[in-house]
């Protein structure tokens, strides 16, 4: 009983390996001929296919690593907006206490504010494009996403 289960455990094995040989030569057979018949052309439909493949495998990747960019920028614009504004005002408080007139660096923290909360409004026009008819409210990091993604689409 054992020796017939090897032995038969041995013909499949051997068929195995015959058929992934003739596999690999029936895949060699075809790279060959669609590069004689479209080598000339440019546009070997084997390597646009086996190139559409390796895209599907990657896309995934590329989709988190994007999706990890855009949280460390938003990360480091809530960051930035908190430290400056703290800033801005820790300066205001001090010059107040010492006596001293505040620099004039108001526009500048102005344009800083206007630029934020314009990238937020293009991030909120956008998303209200994709999903006109959803009332959810969303949160600046996944409006940035949904930004990134309608821009990358």
């Amino acid at each position: 009983m054992q020796q017939d289960l090897l032995g038969t455990s041995r013909d499949l094995l051997t068929s195995l390996d015959r058929s992934a040989a003739t596999l690999n030569m029936v895949a060699h057979t075809l790279e060959n001929e669609f590069a004689e018949r479209f080598g000339h052309t440019g546009a070997n439909p084997q390597e646009i296919a086996k190139r559409l493949r390796k895209l599907q495998r990657e896309l995934p990747g590329l989709k988190q690593e994007c999706q990890a960019l855009l949280s460390c920028k938003q990360e480091l614009i809530d960051s930035a907006r908190r430290l400056l504004d703290a800033n801005n005002s820790q300066l205001q408080h001090l010059c107040s206490r010492a006596g001293f007139t505040p620099p004039d660096d108001q526009g500048v923290h102005d344009a800083y504010s206007r630029a934020v909360r314009e990238w937020e409004g293009q991030v909120l026009a956008k998303r209200a494009g994709v999903m006109e008819d959803a009332p959810v409210q969303y949160s600046v990091q996944k409006l940035n996403i949904a930004l990134a993604r309608a821009r990358l689409e």
